[in-house]
């Protein structure tokens, strides 16, 4: 069970808080924002701690050189590896454990971004009742890119037990609120409905005027990741268009990054919240997705919103075709129905149908569409 906007806030302001440095302004329907701390270290290379090893030492090891974020950003580069002190702490009773995901305009710039704690030996995740440090692994793989002071580039929900809803459920779930849309708005007959595993199935959408984006090699520009409705997209990304498919299907190359859309429009009731799952390996050689949190209420003003996919190919050329399985949705219910919904006025940004480019550019909600 994931905890909702109300209780974050409880837990963040009261007397004991489990989350530590967690301002109202932080916290979304379903989770909370985690800004960056004042100072960045370069690493030799990513590294997970082992037992009882703190991230520090960790630090200490493997770390080139620090510099601080000033407030006209620093500079990291493509394919560098840093991390960045956060500017929250946790103290978790011991039935609660924080998940983490990066904030959806991190992941279409594809920077990798992960988080460390003490004593973990896996990313994005603590151990029940951990107290302690936060740390963000931050690894631009496209693009050179700057982070400000405070800037938030992932985000945390805190988790007691994980209860997905069953397929049954979801189907339910779907007879009743029109969770999976047509391109058109129109909710789809539930028979309709992809469902395995304790989830519903995307399906990847190359039949549109415009299918997505590759991310240009090498451009002379940076990104800002502060930068709101500022960017030229045309800088970074190469336009994908119907005529770049050959019978409905797309070569991927290794090394490139793309942004897709899924076929379907997504609801999310505003008592429910979604998690987008990364990719499957027995699907395919590639990723379709950094794994991303949908808070209650997402695509519910708009008849639903389709899904960015941001797709990354390993080591050979791959194939997707129109209507390919992409990536894998689970639903889970949160302790209370949260006072408001994805949104109304918490900082939401992706609130039309249409899939959208990362806020930082001019034309960021409609160079999808015309």
């Amino acid at each position: 069970m994931i905890l909702a906007r109300d209780t974050l806030l409880e837990i963040s302001n009261g007397q004991s808080p489990m989350i530590i440095g967690g301002t109202a302004d932080l916290v979304q329907i379903n989770s909370i924002d985690l800004p960056v701390g004042s100072s960045i270290y370069r690493l030799k290379a990513a590294a997970l701690p082992g037992p009882g090893e703190t991230v520090a030492k960790l630090i200490e090891h493997f770390s080139s050189f620090s510099f601080d974020i000033k407030e006209k950003g620093a500079f990291l580069e493509k394919g560098a590896c840093y991390v960045i002190p956060m500017d929250i702490n946790l103290s978790l009773t011991s039935d609660f454990a924080g998940v983490f995901s990066p904030k959806s305009s991190t992941g279409r710039e594809d920077v990798l971004v992960r988080v460390l704690c003490d004593g973990q030996g896996s990313y994005d995740q603590t151990p029940r009742g951990y107290c302690g440090p936060l740390y963000l692994e931050v690894t631009p793989l496209s693009f050179n890119v700057r982070v400000t002071p405070k800037l938030a580039l992932t985000q945390m929900r805190i988790r007691d037990r994980l209860e997905a809803l069953s397929n049954q459920e979801i189907a339910l779930l779907h007879s009743k609120c029109g969770i999976v849309r047509d391109k058109n708005g129109v909710s789809l007959p539930t028979g309709e409905l992809d469902l395995a595993e304790q989830g519903l199935y995307m399906h990847v959408d190359l039949d549109r005027p415009i299918i997505g984006f590759e991310a240009r090699e090498n451009p002379r520009d940076e990104v800002y990741l502060n930068a709101k409705g500022t960017l030229r997209w045309n800088s970074f990304w190469r336009r994908l268009t119907r005529d770049d498919c050959l019978g409905g299907e797309l070569i991927l190359s290794p090394g490139r990054f793309y942004l897709l859309a899924t076929k379907e429009r997504i609801v999310v009731p505003p008592d429910i919240c979604a998690e987008l799952m990364v990719y499957d390996l027995q699907s395919g050689d590639f990723r379709s997705h950094y794994a991303g949190f949908f808070d209650g209420g997402f695509g519910l003003e708009a008849d639903g919103t389709h899904g960015v996919l941001e797709v990354r190919v390993r080591d050979v050329p791959f194939r997707i075709r129109h209507g390919q399985r992409i990536c894998k949705m689970v639903f889970e219910r949160p302790d209370r129905v949260p006072s408001v919904y994805y949104g109304q006025g918490t900082g939401s940004h992706y609130v039309s149908s249409d899939p959208c480019l990362a806020k930082h550019y001019a034309e960021w909600n409609t160079a999808w569409v015309t």
